[in-house]
C-alpha cells in the first residue's frame, strides 16, 4: 500500500494495527531517520528496549538469511508488540523480506529503512502492492514543510519567531529533515522557553558561515561590485567553499535572474516577476534584485550563465586551480555588470 505524502508522519506515529510491515525509503536520510524511529518508538515505546526491539543492519542477513524470518516469529517475552528494524535494505533483499513476511507467525512489526528507489524497484513495489504493508516515501522538504517543521518545534516552548525571521529560516534551510531540525533545536536552546527570536538572532546562529558568505559572493558579482567581491572570494575559500559550490550558486542565481528579466521583456511588472520567483527573494535582496535585473536585460543573462557553465567544465577538464577559474569568472562577470551599470 503506497502511503500518501500528507498522510506519512500520522502513518509513521501510529502505525496500524493490521499493518505487518513498512518500508521507509528515499534520497532524505534525516526524514527517513526520523519516521523510522518514530514507528519504532509509537509501537514499543522505547527505541531502545532490547526486549521489544531488534535492529538489523541489512548486511547481517547475508551471512544469515534466515535470520529476518526468525526474528519475525520471535515472541515477546516481556508482552507487547515486536518490532524487527531493518537498516540499509534494498531489492538484493526483496525475496528474503517476502518469504519472512509469508512465513511469519504473531504481530511484530517489520520496519525497513531504505535509501532511494525507483519506481520499478522490486522492494518499493512489493511494499506498495501488499494490503498488510505501506511504504513511505521522503521527499527532500519544501518551503511548507519547513515551515510546518519550526511551528512543531517552536509552539511547544511558546517560542515567537519575527515574520521577517521566519522567512529566512525558511528560504535557507536545506531539504534535509535532521539537517533542518538540527537548525531548528538550535534555536529553540537559544531562546529559550517563551522567548522570542529575530532576525539578527536566526541569520547569526543558523547554517555555517561559508554557505553565507557564498551568498554575499553571488549578490556583490551580479551587482558588479568588484571590490567587496574580491574580499568575499578571499574570505568563501578560507572558510571552505568550493569553487564549483561558488559557481553553481551563481549559476542558480543567473536562472532566476534571467526569469524575472524574461518576464519583465513579456510585459509583467518587476515587482510582480519578483513575487514569482520561488523559494521567494530574501527582503534584504529585494532592492539589489531590481537593479540586477535592470543590469542583466536584454538576453545579458544567458551569457552569463554560459560563462559560468564554461567555468564549471573547466574546473573539472582542465589542470588550472579551480579557485582561480572561479575567481576569473565571478570577477569578470562584475566587471562586465560594473560597465553596464555606469553606462
Amino acid at each position: 500500500m503506497k502511503i500518501r505524502a500528507q498522510d506519512a508522519a500520522q502513518f509513521c506515529t501510529a502505525p496500524p494495527a493490521n499493518i505487518s510491515a513498512m518500508l521507509i525509503f528515499g534520497a532524505d536520510d534525516g526524514q527517513v531517520r526520523e519516521h523510522g524511529r518514530a514507528a519504532v518508538n509509537a509501537v514499543t515505546g522505547d527505541i531502545n528496549d532490547p526486549f521489544r526491539v531488534t535492529e538489523l543492519p541489512a548486511t547481517t542477513l547475508k551471512a544469515d538469511p534466515a535470520r529476518l524470518a526468525d526474528e519475525l516469529s520471535e515472541q515477546s517475552l516481556m508482552g507487547g508488540r515486536r518490532v524487527v528494524w531493518l537498516r540499509d535494505a534494498g531489492d538484493s533483499h526483496t525475496k528474503l523480506v517476502l518469504a519472512a513476511l509469508d512465513q511469519a507467525v504473531g504481530d511484530t512489526l517489520l520496519v525497513i529503512e531504505a535509501d532511494a528507489l525507483e519506481a520499478r524497484s522490486s522492494l518499493r513495489k512489493l511494499f506498495e502492492s501488499r494490503s498488510d504493508c505501506g511504504a513511505v516515501a521522503c521527499y527532500r522538504d519544501e518551503a511548507r514543510d519547513v515551515q510546518r517543521l519550526i511551528a512543531e518545534s517552536m509552539q511547544p516552548h511558546n517560542i515567537t519567531i519575527t515574520e521577517d525571521a521566519r522567512r529566512y529560516l525558511i528560504e535557507n534551510l536545506g531539504g534535509d529533515r535532521a539537517a533542518s531540525r538540527g537548525e531548528i533545536d538550535k534555536l529553540v536552546l537559544f531562546a529559550g522557553p517563551g522567548g522570542q527570536l529575530d532576525l539578527d538572532n536566526v541569520s547569526t546562529l543558523i547554517g555555517d558561515s561559508a554557505a553565507m558568505v557564498i551568498d554575499d559572493v553571488i549578490m556583490n558579482m551580479a551587482s558588479g561590485a568588484v571590490g567587496p567581491l574580491s574580499q568575499q572570494l578571499q574570505r568563501a575559500f578560507s572558510e571552505g567553499a568550493a569553487a564549483v559550490q561558488i559557481i553553481r550558486a551563481g549559476q542558480r542565481h543567473f536562472q532566476r535572474l534571467h526569469l524575472v528579466c524574461s518576464l519583465v521583456a513579456s510585459g509583467q511588472p518587476l515587482d510582480g516577476a519578483l513575487k514569482s520567483l520561488r523559494p521567494p527573494v530574501f527582503y534584504k535582496h529585494t532592492e539589489a534584485m531590481k537593479k540586477q535585473a535592470a543590469i542583466w536585460a536584454a538576453g545579458r543573462t544567458a551569457g552569463a550563465l554560459e560563462r559560468l557553465t564554461q567555468a564549471e567544465l573547466d574546473c573539472k577538464t582542465t589542470a588550472l586551480p579551480a579557485e582561480t577559474i572561479c575567481a576569473q569568472t565571478c570577477l569578470g562577470l562584475a566587471l562586465r555588470a560594473q560597465r553596464v551599470a555606469r553606462r
